[in-house]
């Protein structure tokens, strides 16, 4: 087809590629003799637009014609149309099969720098810590001439160092490391040392690699990590790649091929594939040269086996102008045990191991994810039960709520306990003519309002914040404690499903069961445990030197 009657058609039809690419090269030709400074002019002049949502696509055509211009000039390669039709599927959330790994790359610049103008910020995942650091290093100029700002998130990084690369535009890093960060911030007592900024896309390379290969496995944390050293040993999270990547607005991602797994990407992520055609050879021959060399220029020696840069190298990289997030000694020792766990036994390695077969991986990934569908449910409760401890205006009414869920399922003998409890709490605190002061017997009700009215006399004292917060760290730590109960006795239970082949129904409803029961009973035990110490030895060290006139009158809520 003529330039001429391209044109023409693109013009017909202006929700086609053509179009766009047309209207791209179009802004770029304006765009080729300017200033840098005007490159980032531009890009903060889209984000404006983009952010009051004006215009349909032009200041999307904006963004890709000053992504196209810097990564011409700071790598001397011109982004072919190949190239900036896969950024704009990427761009729509889609996942894209190009052959050449290096024209992929500078695809992913456009698609980068257009998600990340709303300031919700990009996790660009790789499958390994070197090829983040290294691909870090590749487009870190070209970022930077967009005016956007670019970290990496590497295993071994101190938490605040963790927390400037999630709180650039865009963040490098391994997959397993984004994940085990997720978890680690479920299991901090702190909300300051919390690292990640929750962010509103993935762009993944490899997505064969990170989505399929991994789709099951098992990313955990557990015992006592560098960057919380608050957290509980013996702590325990875990939570697979699948349902990592639900946390996550948009996915988009490349690859070399689809395959098969196009359908399985679609059912699991609900992500669609678009595959295109291969390049002109002398195109990606010089992509591949280029972007090699560049690759190899970043490239540093291994320390370890973590994946990050030497120290020496890391203090190059500084003086060289380069942002380095790691600095350690070639000797240090592993800052945390976190990591993709193994399979141990036969039956877990038949579930996660990648099957040639792409129908029976599906068939495997169906079983496996209805297995592990409750436990998900579980854990999605206890970590949002964290997240609200970590709000200081939720941790009284979450204590009060613990409370009284615990008077309302306990017998008859633990109620005239905690009645004993509340009546040594309340001496001095209620006026004289207060029920608990008559010495009746107490039924349920009676006694969560005895409750009600001692909480709020307590919540008025001047002190009651500083409490507050010691009281919710003995809460996170039963929560912790309990919680890893759970998923040792779920890690049994599933075991136990997983031994027979035949009845897969039956086999997944008994494992459900057995889950629901035992959580069930966790929460029970964690509850009391915390009520008992609550009632029997925090409220009366509190109370204790507290002035003795009383508070409140009878029936105060």
């Amino acid at each position: 087809m003529s330039e001429r009657k391209r044109r023409q058609t693109a013009e017909s039809h202006p929700d086609s590629m053509d179009h766009h690419l047309i209207q791209i090269t179009s802004l770029h030709r304006q765009l080729r003799f300017v200033k840098d400074s005007e490159l980032k002019k531009q890009m903060h002049l889209a984000g404006q637009s983009r952010g009051a949502g004006a215009g349909s696509y032009q200041h999307k055509y904006m963004v890709f014609a000053a992504a196209k211009e810097a990564v011409k000039r700071v790598t001397g390669l011109e982004l072919h149309e190949l190239q900036m039709t896969a950024g704009w599927w990427m761009s729509e959330g889609k996942i894209i099969q190009m052959a050449s790994n290096e024209e992929r790359l500078l695809a992913s610049v456009l698609a980068c720098a257009w998600r990340a103008l709303p300031g919700r910020g990009v996790h660009m995942m790789s499958t390994d810590n070197q090829c983040s650091w290294r691909d870090y290093n590749v487009l870190y100029p070209v970022y930077t001439m967009l005016g956007l700002t670019v970290g990496c998130n590497l295993a071994g990084a101190s938490a605040e160092e963790k927390q400037q690369a999630y709180l650039t535009d865009i963040t490098f890093g391994d997959f397993r490391e984004f994940a085990a960060d997720y978890l680690l911030d479920h299991l901090t007592m702190n909300a300051g040392e919390r690292m990640q900024t929750f962010n509103a896309c993935a762009v993944i390379d490899n997505v064969e690699q990170v989505l399929v290969h991994h789709l099951m496995t098992p990313i955990t944390l557990s015992e006592q990590s560098g960057a919380a050293e608050q957290m509980v040993a013996g702590a325990h999270a875990e939570i697979s790649v699948h349902h990592y990547m639900q946390q996550y607005g948009s996915i988009a991602g490349m690859t070399d091929r689809i395959g098969g797994e196009a359908a399985l990407l679609q059912r699991a992520y609900g992500l669609d594939t678009v595959m295109l055609p291969a390049s002109d050879l002398r195109k990606r021959s010089v992509t591949e040269e280029v972007i090699g060399y560049r690759r190899e220029k970043a490239s540093f020696k291994l320390s370890g086996t973590d994946g990050g840069p030497a120290s020496g190298s890391a203090e190059s990289l500084r003086t060289a102008g380069l942002k380095c997030l790691v600095k350690r000694d070639s000797g240090a020792a592993e800052v945390s045990n976190r990591g993709v766990a193994r399979p141990k036994t036969a039956e877990e390695h038949r579930m996660l191991i990648w099957q040639p077969d792409g129908t029976r991986w599906e068939e495997e990934w169906l079983y496996v994810t209805e297995m592990e569908r409750i436990v998900h449910t579980h854990r999605q409760l206890v970590y949002e039960r964290r997240d609200q401890m970590w709000e200081k205006a939720n941790i009284k009414h979450i204590l009060n709520t613990h409370v009284s869920a615990t008077i309302t399922e306990m017998d008859t003998i633990y109620l005239e306990k905690m009645r004993n409890w509340l009546l040594t709490i309340g001496q001095g605190m209620l006026e004289d003519d207060h029920l608990l002061l008559q010495g009746n017997a107490f039924d349920v009700q009676e006694l969560q309002q005895v409750w009600s009215d001692i909480w709020q006399c307590l919540l008025k004292r001047p002190t009651m914040s500083r409490h507050l917060l010691s009281w919710s760290h003995k809460y996170i730590q039963l929560l912790d404690k309990y919680w890893a109960r759970y998923m040792e006795g779920a890690k049994e239970l599933r075991r136990q499903a997983g031994i027979g082949e035949n009845g897969r129904e039956t086999m997944v409803q008994a494992y459900h069961d057995a889950c629901s029961e035992l959580f069930l009973r966790i929460k029970a035990d964690w509850r009391t445990e915390f009520t008992n110490w609550f009632l029997s030895e925090a409220l009366p060290a509190f109370t204790a030197v507290l002035p003795e006139q009383p508070l409140c009158g009878s029936g105060a809520t």
